[in-house]
């Protein structure tokens, strides 16, 4: 046998056990990542299932529940495509009724970028609060009800959740209000983030839900 031919299949081998190894890698922190997501939907009083993941990969983890009579669940998606592909989070609670009411909540930007946001129309809204104001940029359907309806003690509940979720963002809207962040349910911050994120959820499902009712 040649040299040559020896050396191809040496990196043959050589190359096949690499693949190998980090697929086992791969399995072994998403069974990791499982084991955790368990732990936090016993603490939620959720249910977790794993479904069925082909050849080497680990099983799917599901994390779905109920909270007060809604429907509320953990899972991860991806946005854009090839090298512009992310992975983010989301933790998300069902609103009940048919509120009209769609606002969202993220962190405030550089002074300029907001100023150029500005120029365009985006108006954030001003809740007269200055640290709360400070730390979040809102944009409403509803300016006049959300103002009266973040209260200080849902205010209180978001600042203190905010510094370790600077980079997410609330959305509230067809239906469910929604903490989401770039991040992977394989990091143990981000499983931390979702899992505190829920009573502030609360929060945003009870502002949407009286809004429906127009009694504030």
């Amino acid at each position: 046998m040649s040299g040559a031919v020896v050396f191809v299949l040496f990196g043959g081998a050589a190359l096949i056990g690499l693949v190998v190894f980090v697929m086992r890698a791969v399995k072994k922190s998403a069974l990791e990542r499982n084991v955790a997501l368990r732990e936090m939907a016993g603490r939620l009083g959720f249910e977790y299932r794993e479904d069925p993941a082909p050849g080497m990969f680990a099983p799917r983890p599901v994390v779905a529940g109920m909270i007060n009579g809604r429907r509320a669940r953990v899972h991860e998606f991806t946005r854009g495509s090839g090298k512009s592909r992310t992975s983010w989070v989301a933790a998300s609670v069902q609103i009940l009724g048919t509120s009209a009411l769609k606002f969202t909540m993220r962190s405030q930007g550089p002074a300029f970028i907001e100023k150029i946001a500005g120029a365009f129309g985006y108006k954030d809204i001003v809740v007269g609060d200055p640290a709360f104001d400070a730390m979040f940029a809102i944009n409403s359907s509803d300016e006049t009800y959300l103002k009266a309806a973040l209260i200080p003690e849902v205010r209180m509940r978001l600042v203190a959740f905010w510094p370790k979720a600077s980079g997410g963002r609330i959305t509230v809207g067809d239906g469910e209000a929604v903490y989401e962040q770039q991040g992977s349910l394989s990091s143990a911050s981000s499983r931390e983030r979702l899992e505190n994120s829920f009573p502030v959820l609360g929060d945003m499902v009870a502002l949407a839900e009286v809004h429906a009712t127009g009694t504030l």
